[in-house]
């Protein structure tokens, strides 16, 4: 099929490269045959296709009229299509129209928010443009699909009422990208020996070129693309056989994402390259890149070997996070669900609606069968035929009998903004949930009926990132409750939300009253464990040595944040009896454990379970780390001394060349964070605690240094190593409240 892919036909099975277009030539791109059969009968695609008529026929004016006008009205006519192509069509165009909610036409919902001059003339406008397109997809469906005159899928008030659905009850959709699918699917058939093991270096060929294209393309707004290099820097110049198959299938790889994405997809060469430069960097500590910096593919049966591992290795990494590892475009589209539309909007809901690919096809012989039913082809595309499932997730637990809920427009926007969206679907605005009516009433949690309204309100302001509201709704959570149990989980709420706005002394105040209140509470006795196993004496803190801060090495990230590097605080024997603990704590528990930060997945022993380890700490935190913090980060601490500083979380960390690599990007929930160096190079090789701001990683130079940082203001990463074994211990400190 090469030259009729250069040609732009199609080859003798229907495809035009990778790609399987309508056969009447309208430029839809289906997954394979089948899919196209499927739609152009059921789906009644036909009906409605304007691939074979001329510019003048209703149909292809109506397209044009879905271009440049609406695109609402191509939607709408694909839907009554699908809808008169049903056995029971009647029942189907029903169910569509009785979508629309509430029962304002469309053409009014058009002009929401303009000013009254401007809103009549867009009314009418719309109402004539909607009543034109109408006509054109009547006739068209009439003398060219052959439609009943009489049929309900041709009456205005279903052309009318789906174009409201559209609006009021439409379902977004985001889904992979189809070409990552058919990626997959052609090494499996590679590795299953159903296609030449030489297929492997021409599908390396154009998946380096697609990770070429994006690393090239300009970085999508915020990314850091410059903060590290494209993972396949060491493949962008390698040499294949048929460089003109490369750049065809790049080609039409491209016009495929294309052809599938939605209007509004986006860049997919944006996209790439933040994702790819930036999340690699971030989620360095990855075997499958490991395998995909190895050496360029070269000829023969060891290239075509490697390949396969490139494939697989590159594959394995864009399916494990398609949004944003994958430099293939996805599916954005718009579903109209039934049952699922019909939930109510809330501003508060307890469901959210997520679309994935259910696929119909699983073994060998259903995708040969397949390929039979559609005349021909090859089996491995039809192993991607399926449908598009939407399920209701539940945000939070559903008592029985209340009712489904979901979010029709964005609920971290203001009162204000989510007001002008609902008006502009034609929803009720306020909606008459707890968010709105807290938000009528100056934000007053005690406006707020039910408690359990409170304590949604409450979770709703901490996943937004408004801790300190957050922290009140808890507040007047505690002031309502009448039991200790009850008292003691909003007080361990309220202290996370305000350990979370930086408030540490605060948080540690309301822990304490809150454990008080209520001794036998799991989490707040976790947390009194940790004071009492990190606290020391007042009279064990010294003053740091004469000439401290001048041997600490300083790396301005930015106006207001800094990185401190000190000297070391403890010697090489008491780093080398922290580590030796560890792994034997470790060993006795079974093994070390990624568990206790969900995340950051750190693998890590805590240090309060380490009682040798423990002793070590204690003295050098008195001695030495808590004075430094102090004296370096004094505005980051809230000014208190040395012996106010409280440690919230220590624990050994151990990066493995063989697993654990590295970090993602993250900030710690912390008012500083220190790593401390158990060891040092040669033992490995890489690490460090990498900068984004600064473009480059930090490490201790010596055993027992330490890298001091904000580290609930500043992002970073655990920079991946490349050979042996790190050791480190990480420290989360803020101020403490009460007594030194």
């Amino acid at each position: 099929g090469a030259d009729a892919r250069d040609a732009g036909e199609a080859d003798a099975e229907g495809y035009h490269g990778w790609r399987c277009l309508c056969a009447g030539g309208c430029g839809a791109a289906y997954c394979s045959l089948a899919c196209r059969a499927e739609d152009w009968g059921a789906g009644g695609h036909e009906l409605v296709c304007a691939g074979p008529h001329d510019e003048a026929h209703p149909l292809v004016e109506l397209e044009r009229a879905a271009r440049e006008s609406h695109e609402s009205f191509g939607a709408a006519a694909a839907a009554l299509a699908a809808a008169a192509a049903a056995a029971d069509h009647e029942a189907a165009v029903a169910r569509l129209g009785a979508l629309r909610r509430p029962t304002v036409p469309w053409w009014e919902l058009q002009a929401v928010g303009m000013a009254p001059k401007r809103a009549r003339r867009v009314v009418a406008e719309c109402r004539a443009q909607a009543a034109e397109a109408h006509a054109m997809f009547r006739v068209g469906m009439m003398y060219e699909g052959g439609v009943d005159e009489g049929s309900a899928a041709l009456a205005q008030d279903a052309w009318v009422g789906v174009l409201g659905a559209l609006e009021t009850a439409r379902v977004p959709l985001s889904l992979p990208p189809p070409a990552l699918g058919h990626c997959i699917e052609r090494l499996a058939a590679i590795e299953r020996g159903e296609a030449p093991k030489g297929d492997a270096e021409r599908l390396a060929a154009v998946l380096d070129a697609v990770v070429r294209v994006a690393a090239e393309a300009p970085a999508a707004d915020g990314a850091c693309a410059s903060d590290s290099d494209s993972d396949s820097d060491d493949y962008a110049s390698s040499d294949y056989d048929d460089a003109s198959d490369i750049e065809g299938d790049v080609e039409t790889t491209a016009a495929g994402a294309d052809a599938t994405g939605g209007a509004d997809g986006g860049s997919a060469a944006g996209v790439g390259a933040a994702g790819t430069a930036g999340a690699y960097q971030a989620a360095g500590a990855d075997r499958g890149r490991a395998n995909a910096e190895a050496d360029p593919v070269s000829a023969g049966a060891d290239g075509a070997a490697r390949a396969e591992r490139r494939c697989r290795d590159l594959l394995a990494t864009w399916s494990a996070d398609a949004a944003s590892l994958c430099p293939l475009r996805g599916v954005d589209a718009v579903g109209l669900m039934p049952p699922e539309a019909e939930m109510r909007h809330s501003c508060v809901p307890n469901c959210q609606l997520e679309a994935r690919w259910e696929p119909l096809l699983a073994t060998a012989a259903e995708r040969d069968a397949a390929a039979t039913a559609a005349g021909g082809g090859e089996a491995r595309y039809d192993a991607f035929r399926g449908r598009v499932v939407v399920d209701a997730i539940a945000l939070r637990d559903i008592a029985e009998g209340e009712e489904l809920t979901v979010a029709m427009v964005a609920t971290n926007a203001t009162a204000e903004g989510r007001a002008a969206a609902m008006a502009a679907r034609g929803l009720p605005s306020p909606c008459g949930c707890a968010r709105c009516t807290f938000e009528r009433a100056g934000r007053d949690a005690a406006a707020v009926g039910a408690a359990s309204d409170v304590r949604l309100l409450a979770d709703l302001a901490t996943e937004e990132g408004r801790h300190d509201e957050a922290a009140a709704l808890h507040a007047e959570r505690q002031a309502r409750a009448t039991d200790g149990a009850a008292i003691a989980d909003a007080g361990y709420a309220r202290g996370a939300a305000l350990m979370a706005a930086n408030r540490w002394a605060d948080a540690h105040r309301v822990w304490r009253e809150a454990a008080e209140a209520c001794p036998e509470h799991s989490l707040l006795a976790g947390v009194e464990a940790k004071r009492r196993a990190y606290s020391c004496a007042a009279s064990a803190f010294r003053p740091l040595p004469k000439g401290f801060a001048d041997a600490c090495a300083t790396h301005r990230l930015s106006p207001l944040h800094r990185v401190v590097v000190t000297p070391p605080l403890l010697s090489a024997e008491q780093c080398a009896a922290i580590v030796s603990a560890a792994e034997a704590a470790a060993e006795a528990r079974g093994g070390w454990t990624t568990s206790r930060h969900y995340g950051v997945p750190t693998t890590d022993v805590p240090l309060a379970e380490v009682p040798e380890a423990l002793a070590v700490f204690r003295e050098a935190w008195a001695r030495a780390l808590a004075p430094a913090l102090a004296a370096l980060f004094p505005d980051a601490v809230e000014g208190v001394p040395a012996s106010r500083l409280r440690v919230h979380d220590a624990f050994v960390v151990r990066y493995d060349s063989a697993e654990r690599r590295g970090l993602p990007r993250h900030r710690d929930e912390a008012q500083i964070s220190a790593t401390l160096a158990l060891n040092a190079p040669p033992a490995y090789a890489g690490g460090g605690t990498h900068f984004p701001a600064l473009g480059r990683a930090i490490d201790a130079s010596n055993v027992g240094g330490a890298v001091l940082f904000e580290g609930g203001a500043v992002e970073h990463a655990g920079e991946v190593i490349t050979a042996g074994t790190r050791y480190i211990v990480a420290i989360f400190a803020g101020a403490g409240e009460g007594e030194d």
